[in-house]
C-alpha cells in the first residue's frame, strides 16, 4: 500500500512538473494535472491541498537540485579560472539534467511578481560568488564587469535549452542529443578561456 501511495504521488508530481514548465502556473488547472497523471482530482487534493502547494513543491524541488548541483562550484578553492570552469561544468550539467527548469523560471520572471522575489533570492548566491571569483580580474563597471560576465555565461547556458530545440531542422543532428550537448559544453569552456585570457592581459 505504501508503494502504491508513493507511486501515485510521484505521478501527480511529475505531471505537474511537466505541465507547469510548459504552460506556467496560470495555464494549468488541478483537473489538467489529474488527467495527465491518470488520477482523479480527489487524489491530487489528497497529496496537495491546493494548486499553489503543488506548484511550490515543483519549484522547491528544482531549487534544491539547483543548490545541490552548484554547491561544489561555490567552493572557493582554486584560482579564478579553475573556479569559473567548475561553475560552467556544474551549471551545464544541472541544466542538462533539468532542461525544463529554464522554461519554468522564464515564465515566472515574465508574469509572476510574487515568485520573482524568491527567484532573486535563489540566484543571489551564484551571482555573488561569480562577482567574488572574478573580483581580482574584472572591473566593477564597464563591458568587462563581472556582472556582465555573469549574465553572459548564465544566458549562454540557459538560452541553449530554450532555443536549441527550434534549430533541429538545420542543425545537422539533434541539438538536444549527447554529441551536441558535449559540443556546447566545450564551446562554453572555450569562450570562458577567451574572456579570462583577455582579462588577464588587461590586468
Amino acid at each position: 500500500m505504501a508503494e502504491e501511495t508513493t507511486d501515485t504521488r510521484t505521478r501527480i508530481f511529475q505531471a505537474a512538473d511537466e505541465l507547469f514548465c510548459q504552460y506556467g502556473y496560470d495555464g494549468v488547472s488541478i483537473r489538467d494535472v489529474a488527467r495527465h497523471a491518470g488520477v482523479n482530482k480527489a487524489s491530487v487534493f489528497y497529496y496537495f491541498s491546493s494548486k499553489e502547494e503543488l506548484f511550490e513543491a515543483v519549484l522547491n524541488t528544482y531549487w534544491d537540485l539547483h543548490r545541490e548541483w552548484l554547491s561544489d562550484a561555490l567552493d572557493m578553492k582554486g584560482g579564478a579560472r579553475e573556479r569559473m570552469h567548475r561553475l560552467i561544468d556544474n551549471y551545464w550539467s544541472f541544466m542538462q539534467e533539468n532542461a525544463r527548469y529554464s522554461r519554468l523560471i522564464q515564465g515566472i520572471l515574465a508574469s509572476d511578481n510574487e515568485r520573482r522575489e524568491a527567484i532573486k533570492r535563489t540566484f543571489a548566491p551564484i551571482y555573488n560568488w561569480t562577482i567574488e571569483a572574478l573580483s581580482e580580474l574584472s572591473p566593477e563597471k564597464g563591458p568587462r564587469a563581472a556582472r556582465q560576465l555573469y549574465l553572459t555565461f548564465v544566458g549562454a547556458v540557459v538560452n541553449y535549452f530554450t532555443y536549441a530545440p527550434a534549430l533541429e531542422p538545420g542543425w545537422q543532428g539533434d541539438p538536444m542529443g549527447p554529441e551536441s550537448f558535449e559540443e556546447r559544453r566545450q564551446h562554453l569552456h572555450w569562450l570562458l578561456d577567451l574572456v579570462l585570457d583577455d582579462l588577464l592581459e588587461e590586468s
